[in-house]
């Protein structure tokens, strides 16, 4: 009887400094998987930023939705396939050279098929 008393006791006294090791060590664990998702979040949003600026200096505006942003991540950046071609008239500028270039703008129905030369200053 008295050994089994004692049997009892000792499994009640290691199963209480168990609870005891995990109520100091759960709010350690805590702070470490918060600092996890807290670090996937930052780098998410700093994702979002680097697409919304790059959606701005494409289209001049940010995107008002993920899925016109998600879109355009898709799309790689461009306002839509045959939106721009690019033909370079000058291949190999020299310091300080004007290059032409050549853009037929066919995304939007005022330019449609309008071809719009714009003059670079290319520096090196």
């Amino acid at each position: 009887m008295k050994l089994g008393i004692q049997i009892v006791l000792w499994i009640a006294s290691i199963f209480f400094a168990y609870k005891i090791y995990d109520s100091i060590n759960g709010p350690i664990k805590f702070k470490q998987v918060k600092n996890e998702r807290y670090a996937k979040v930052i780098n998410r949003l700093k994702d979002i930023r680097t697409a919304q600026i790059a959606h701005r200096d494409v289209r001049g505006q940010f995107s008002n939705n993920f899925d016109s942003l998600i879109k355009f991540i898709d799309d790689g950046g461009r306002k839509s396939d045959n939106a721009a071609k690019i033909i370079v008239t000058q291949p190999e500028p020299q310091p300080h050279q004007i290059i032409l270039t050549e853009r037929e703008d066919t995304d939007s129905p005022p330019f449609q098929g309008n071809k719009v030369n714009t003059f670079y200053d290319a520096t090196f």
